[in-house]
Formats: C-alpha cells, structure tokens, sequence
C-alpha cells in the first residue's frame, strides 16, 4: 500500500524476492519526488521475512516514525516513511501474515531498543544441536555486505550495521522470478557518497584502518554480540565475568565472519569489541592517561586528542589516534553507559547530551541520528587545571599591570564580566580571579557543568539537575536566583548563557558585589550587547532603556579574552562601564592587547599596553585610604 501525502492509497502487488524504491525509472516502485533518492531503499525477502534497507539516501528511511540505520525487519503492523510518501506490506487476501514471534526488534540497531534475552543469552548463541545463532547472523551479514564491495580505505568509512536472522516462516507471496539486474556505482562513487563531509587534507589526521568489507563485518559482530549481552537499559554488565563472555562471544562470531576479514588484523578485535560492550572502549586508555586534556570523536573511526604540554594548556596540537570504534552503535553505547551514570538519556529521541563524569569530565555528544558523520563525542578535561594570575603573567596571558588591576578590582568588589570565544580560556581566567578572593569568604559557584575548583574552603558549587524536562529539572536561572538568598559574600558564574542574566544582573544591581561571571563574545561591546539580549530572553517585558541602564548599574569592568591562531590566548582588552548614553551602554578601555607581527614560526607578536585612562572608581579607594598605584595606568 502507497499512500503520498494528502493523496489516496494504492496498491502494488509483486511476485520476487527483491525489490528497490526510488526517484528514477528502473526501481520496481518509482516514487517520483524531489526528497527521494535516485536509489533510495530496497526490500528483501529472506527466510519468511521481509528486511527493508536505506540505501544511504540523503533523507533516509524511517520505521514507525525512527529513521533506520541498519537492515531491518518489518512486521505487517509496520509503516515505512519514504520523503512524502508512506508505504506498508500488507499479505494477500486468505494468505496467513508473515510476522514472526519475535518482530522487528531483532534488527534493531540500538541495544535499549532491543528485547532483553536474558542473562543466558550469550551461551545460547552456539548450541551443539543446531547451527550457531551468530553462525546465523553472519550467514544474513554476508547477503547484505556486497561481496564486490571494493576492499579499500576510504577517508571516513561508511557507518554500517548488520541484521540478525529472522525465524523461518512462510511469507504471503507466490513464487519469485528472475530478479533484475542491480546497479553498481563505481567504487569511487561509493566512497563519495559515503563520507561526503569530512574531506581531510592528504596525510592530515589519518590512520591505519583495515579494509572496509572488514569494518563492516566488525561492525555486524559487534551489532549481533551486543544484542544478545544487553542488559538494564541496554548496557550489557560491566563485571569482570562479563568481559569474559563478551570476549568469548566475539571470538567464535568473528571466526564465523573469517571470509569477509581477509587482509585485516583482528588479533585483538575480541579484547576492543569486549571492551566497547562493557566498558569505554578505546577511550579507556585515554581517560586514564592524565596528559590527555581533550579527547574528539569524529564518528566511529576517527579518534583525535589534545595532549598537555606540563606547564601549560595553550597550543596544543590535535593528534589521531590508532584505535577506533567498530561501528556508530558502538560509540553510542559507550556514550549511553556515560550518560546512563548521570541520569541522562542518549538515543534517537535524546540525540544530544552532556554531561559530568565523576572525575569531572564534561562530556558533549551528538547520536548520529542528528549528525551526518556518525556520532560526534567532544569530551574535556581542561577544567582540572588551576593557575593563578602571577602564572597566567608568566605565561603570556596577560602584563602585570592587569594582573594588578584586576587583583584591585577583586579586592574592591566590582563586578566583573570575563568573555571571549570558546577554547579562549574564560573558565581559566574567571578561576584565576577568583582565586584572588579572601579566603574566609563565602562564595557560592553555579556553573552549567560544574568545572573551576577554587581555592578556597569554603565554597558551594551549583549545577543544573540533568533530567531533561520534568517538575524536577532545574535550570541555570534558578540557581542563579536562589544563589543569592544563600547568604554569599561573593557569587561566582560561569557561562552566562540565557535567562539566568535577568536574575544575574538584578542581584548585582541589588549590592551583590564582587559578583564574578563569565560569557561568550569578542569585544566588551560585544559583551554588553549579548548580556542585554539574554535579559531581555528572560521574559519581562521592560524597556530597552532601563535594561541598559540596569547594566550600567551592576555591570563595572569586562575583561575580553581572544584564542589567537597559534593556540595562545590572551587579555585583550579591560575595560571600565561608565554609564549610558542616548540608547548604548558606555564604556572606555583601560588596557588593550597591540598585535604587531607573526613570526617565523607563527607565533603572534605584539604587545599590552596602557590606554592612559584612569579608571573613575579609583578616586573612591583613593578617598578611601586605599593604597593605589595609578603608574600602571600611564600610556606606554
């Protein structure tokens, strides 16, 4: 049954084991819409099951509403979503439906989807009285993993899934006949059209990877082991026994695959496949070396790190490494037993996560239901670095001269706003000042993922609940606003992204002072414009005049902070809010950061320096008693 969007159903009937759906003439059923592929999907009978296939169509293949990674099978129940139209199989009349016992679920390739088989399941896979059940899933593996598959190394080979066996069953359709010859693209066209977005230059973060008929049978061994290991939520145990049948499971469905694994090394395949089901996978060994500060996953088989030099974290260049993961459900399941410890979930209805692991590793991923390369993990560890100002001086960051004014302006509790852009060091600059707090202070932080570790011993760190949704979810901006009513002597902020500005500046218009924050922009201006804009998100309908005047009030000094292209970052600017004119929040800078030159090597040059204004709340510590050094301000 064809049904196209606001149209009528019709039907199709067809007498054969095979049929393709696609855009062009030549595809048993021509769909002809500009969102479909030339080629789009195919059905294919086999054993009294019917399995539908995408065929790396640009819009994909959806079941029931999911798209679908991996050959699946289709219940009579099921609905398949092609661009505008809706196709669904339907047995002929007085002809018994060919579902089978156990659905489509075995073909699922996300493990929390798929049926729990029991703690047994794994023995059950190699019965002495019958053929070997992972015998059987490479059996329907090597149908759907073309044997002319072109034995090459792609830039970033194709995501690939394989589906396990159906149940034998008598399916509602009359005797096949001869099948159509199929087109083969070009191996070239191929590889094409299976990595079309990352293009990287030659030789640039590559890495040995076997051939790619052997991923893709990795990738089968991995889909079928996982299903039948799945646990609680679909993460097999991680217990020492289970490592143990995991690995064993591997070894005799990778000895069952050895045709398709020609030219490849799989001596330690069992022990990484092992790992990916129970564990971390080949981010283990990364996440247990301390040097390693940020870790990249650019789909399954590409795997990039930064590694800290021992006196600093500017600079760092992105290394690949050798290992990968075996498929793109393998890197989602190691992402899911991350994210599972944090209360959060990750699959195709919650593509994107982030999270706090226990050492305090932020963890960013997207499922590649959201993402063309396959799923994207960004995880960082930059935040276990402290410094204080007198090492950032050492460093380059920024002259004594700021470092002193800053340290006045802590000491005399103006409030002051870090931004720059991401990766330029704002969470390390914002720690640094606030280090410079007394340490019998209260200071109560909130951050969106809790990072900064101060000095000092007593502090409260806030962070949002991670329950998506929900009465008991809680947000950035009420734990800004409840900061306040905890009686801090300072609140600490960082990343400053939303609504939670309205109760952020309200509190420092209200003498919460030596408040510190931080946000994203790349010039105080800047700075200025987007803390208005997030006021304003958070839905009180008030004049832009008395917010900018609000901003003016609580808002004293912004510190901007740039990522140059050399790696380095630097304070490029401190300026001092003055007020507001006509209909723009004022300010005059006090220090700015000259670039002149790059050198040789790349490295930018350039020099701090003194603008020559004095800053106005300087006269109030000077009347005050205060002991300022005003030479600091002196143009130079």
């Amino acid at each position: 049954m064809i049904t196209e969007k606001g149209g009528k159903p019709r039907s199709e009937q067809f007498e054969q084991n095979e049929l393709t759906i696609g855009r062009v003439q030549g595809n048993d059923i021509v769909l002809p819409k500009g969102n479909i592929s030339k080629r789009h999907s195919r059905i294919v009978l086999r054993d009294g099951k019917f399995i539908i296939v995408d065929l790396k169509s640009t819009n994909g293949t959806f079941v029931n509403g999911k798209r679908i990674s991996s050959p699946q099978v289709l219940k009579d129940s099921d609905k398949i979503y092609i661009g505008d139209f809706t196709l669904q199989l339907e047995p002929k009349p007085g002809e018994k439906p060919a579902s089978g016992k156990n659905g489509s679920a075995q073909l699922d390739p996300d493990p929390e989807l798929a049926a729990d088989p029991g703690p047994d399941a794994a023995e059950k896979l190699f019965d002495d009285n019958d053929e070997p059940e992972a015998q059987r899933h490479s059996n329907a593996a090597d149908e759907l993993i073309p044997d002319d598959e072109p034995a090459m190394e792609p830039a970033i080979p194709p995501r690939v899934a394989t589906p396990a066996p159906a149940p034998k069953a008598k399916a509602p359709v009359a005797e096949p006949r001869e099948e159509l010859p199929r087109q083969r693209e070009r191996p070239q066209q191929a590889a094409k059209r299976s990595s079309p977005s990352l293009k990287p230059a030659p030789g640039a973060f590559r890495v040995d990877l076997p051939p790619l008929v052997a991923l893709q049978a990795r990738g089968a061994v991995f889909l079928s082991v996982s299903k039948a290991l799945a646990g609680d939520a679909g993460l097999p145990p991680d217990d020492e026994a289970s490592v143990e049948k995991a690995r064993a499971v591997v070894e005799k469905t990778l000895a069952s695959l050895q045709s398709k694994l020609k030219g490849a090394n799989t001596d330690r395949w069992a022990e990484q496949i092992a790992a990916e089901l129970t564990g971390y996978g080949p981010l283990t060994e990364l996440l247990e070396d301390p040097n390693v500060v940020e870790i990249f996953v650019n789909g399954p088989h590409q795997i990039l790190v930064r590694r800290a030099p021992e006196t600093s974290s500017v600079g760092i260049p992105l290394t690949p490494v050798s290992s990968y993961f075996s498929s793109d459900e393998a890197v989602a399941l190691v992402v899911r037993r991350m994210m599972h410890a944090a209360g959060l979930k990750f699959d195709a209805e919650h593509p994107v996560a982030e999270a706090r692991l226990a050492d305090g590793t932020r963890v960013n991923a997207v499922h590649h239901a959201a993402c063309v390369k396959g799923p994207v993990v960004t995880i960082s560890r930059t935040s276990t670095r402290q410094a204080t100002l007198a090492e950032l001086v050492d460093e380059g960051w920024l002259s004594k001269g700021m470092a002193d004014f800053l340290s006045v302006c802590v000491r005399a509790r103006r409030n002051i706003c870090v931004c720059g852009g991401p990766g330029a060091g704002t969470g390390t600059l914002l720690s640094a000042l606030a280090g410079a707090i007394d340490a019998d202070e209260r200071i109560v932080l909130v951050e969106q993922v809790a990072r900064l570790k101060l000095p000092q011993s007593h502090v409260v760190t806030l962070e949002p609940r991670p329950v998506r949704g929900g009465p008991s979810a809680t947000n950035m901006r009420e734990l800004v606003g409840n900061a306040v009513r905890m009686r801090p002597n300072r609140v600490v902020v960082h990343e400053v992204n939303g609504g939670e500005a309205l109760e952020l500046s309200m509190a420092m218009a209200g003498r919460q002072d030596g408040t510190l924050f931080s946000s994203y922009a790349s010039t105080a201006r800047d700075c200025l414009d987007r803390l208005e804009t997030m006021i304003r998100m958070g839905g009180v309908d008030v004049q832009a005049k008395v917010v900018r005047e609000q901003i003016a009030a609580s808002v004293n000094v912004v510190v901007t902070l740039t990522r140059f292209a050399d790696g380095t970052s630097r304070v490029t600017q401190i300026a001092e809010v003055t007020g507001v004119e006509v209909d723009l929040v004022t300010a005059q800078d006090i220090f700015t950061f000259k670039r002149e030159r790059m050198d040789d090597d790349g490295n930018v040059q350039g020099r701090f320096q003194a603008t020559g204004m004095q800053p106005r709340f300087y006269e109030e510590l000077q009347r005050r008693g205060d002991h300022i050094d005003v030479g600091i301000f002196r143009e130079h």
